[in-house]
């Protein structure tokens, strides 16, 4: 089974494209997608997985993923070493799926953490998400309100 494995943060659509883009150019069509955030801390953040979740389902649903699952998992990402923990068990408790891991939302420790935990597991980790955005005005935007020559999903495992 696919597996996608993203944090959400405070700009939903930085975590809504790279799934939308990885569909689309026919990337990665996960059956399951694992949500990270600390939203049992913050409502805002709370407010975000939801509408994150039901653009997952929409988007899934469209490519023929009839009954995705999504799940929320709880991360603080105030303690990193908390957060790195929780992060690495998550994807380390899907070995034997197919995994991707989305790099683009989240603070630099976070994607840090995320491209670290690829490289260590890439015996099942076989994409490494990130989706460039050529354009500050284009943040925040639905995927297919931007102009597909400004934005670029990368397979970061794919550079090294």
């Amino acid at each position: 089974m696919q597996v996608w494995i993203t944090t959400v943060g405070w700009q939903p659509f930085a975590v809504i494209n790279p799934l939308w883009a990885a569909c689309f150019y026919q990337e990665f069509i996960p059956k399951k997608v694992l949500l990270l955030n600390n939203g049992y801390q913050n409502p805002v953040i709370r407010k975000n997985v939801a509408e994150v979740w039901q653009w997952h389902l929409r988007i899934l649903q469209a490519y023929d993923v009839e009954a995705p699952t999504i799940e929320v998992c709880n991360a603080n990402e105030d303690d990193i070493n908390s957060f790195r923990r929780i992060f690495e068990e998550t994807v380390k408790a899907q070995e034997g799926e197919e995994v991707a891991i989305d790099m683009t939302p989240g603070r630099k420790f976070m994607s840090s953490i995320a491209m670290a935990v690829a490289f260590k597991n890439q015996h099942f980790v076989k994409k490494l998400f990130y989706l460039h955005l050529w354009g500050q005005e284009y943040q925040n935007q639905p995927f297919i309100k931007i102009p597909l020559k400004n934005q670029r999903l990368i397979n970061v495992l794919e550079l090294f």
